[in-house]
């Protein structure tokens, strides 16, 4: 039996209302070299039975355990050359493996390759596009954020072997994966292509802001504890980025005075920290509510839209 290049993974947990779409668009990669593994996280709704009748591909099961215990479980199965993580709620255009493959191939010095994506609603029409950009000092920037995300990732099996594949954490374990890949020095490489779709339903893991801001304290409590090189931002500035982000996370019925609360936090910690994106963005959400803030998003991804249209069209997909 022919070795894949490349190993897909999916870990899924109670994911029955979205996973069939995700597998479908793994199915229609026009780049055909690959395995799917698919792991069902202990789900306790109908996510197993609908994985097992429509994927094709390796189907395992394991206790609840968290997303980083589950691709741990998928990574070591795995047999491509290549790994790609792709979460359960995700999405690919049907060329992401196209060109994040030929990218490596053709740079046998580069170790990591990702891609921009785009913001869908639930009814899967556009809503905005997100932009990564170069990884310019790659432990810099992964330091003041995740700006590499796992499901636009395509990245050499031996690298994440490397470093050990997923920390024993619930959440932040794809940003602490990519901040342990940059301190070894592996290579990093984007690619100015929105070919991955977010969907925005309210139910996403980064909703969950203060077991978010938990497990960002022990990211960078471990990444600070390392030999770091001249040019990465301080401590504190990097901690007042996490607040930032908590309370962007929290700006929500109910969840408006934590998101005063974590602002101020930050802005005490480091005063930097208001120029960083996730303070403009909690700041501009705070003020100009839902409707405003979703409006000023749009706004400020128009220029990029017709790019992001050319892939993916007005309607990305067509979602259950």
């Amino acid at each position: 039996m022919t070795t894949p290049k490349v190993s897909v993974i999916i870990p899924v947990y109670n994911g029955e209302r979205f996973i069939l779409d995700t597998i479908a668009t793994v199915q229609a990669q026009t780049y055909r070299d690959f395995e799917l593994i698919v792991v069902d996280d202990g789900s306790t709704d109908g996510t197993l039975a609908l994985v097992r009748r429509q994927a094709m591909g390796k189907v395992l099961t394991r206790l609840n355990g968290g997303p980083a215990a589950a691709r741990n479980t998928g990574l070591a199965e795995a047999q491509g050359e290549y790994l790609a993580f792709l979460d359960a709620d995700d999405l690919w255009h049907p060329e992401w493996l196209a060109h994040t493959v030929a990218a490596l191939d053709a740079d046998p010095a580069l170790d990591v390759v990702y891609t921009d994506g785009v913001v869908l609603d639930r009814a899967g029409k556009l809503l905005r596009t997100i932009r990564s950009g170069p990884p310019g000092n790659t432990v810099a920037r992964l330091l003041m954020g995740g700006f590499v995300l796992l499901s636009r990732t395509l990245l050499r099996r031996s690298a994440g072997e490397a470093v050990g594949g997923f920390g024993d954490l619930r959440l932040s374990e794809d940003w602490d994966f990519f901040i342990r890949l940059a301190l070894a020095g592996r290579r990093f490489a984007h690619l100015e292509l929105p070919l991955v779709a977010r969907r925005e339903y309210g139910g996403n893991l980064t909703s969950r802001a203060a077991e978010l801001l938990a497990c960002s304290r022990h990211v960078l409590a471990e990444a600070y504890a390392q030999p770091l090189a001249a040019g990465v931002p301080p401590y504190r500035l990097a901690l007042a980025r996490c607040l930032m982000f908590a309370s962007w996370s929290s700006v929500r019925p109910g969840g408006r005075l934590q998101a005063v609360r974590y602002f101020l936090q930050g802005l005490a910690l480091h005063p930097r920290s208001l120029a960083t994106v996730e303070a403009r963005a909690a700041l501009a959400h705070l003020l100009l509510g839902d409707r405003g803030f979703a409006a000023l998003q749009r706004s400020l991804t128009l220029r990029h839209a017709k790019t992001a249209r050319q892939w993916w069209g007005s309607r990305s997909v067509s979602l259950a």
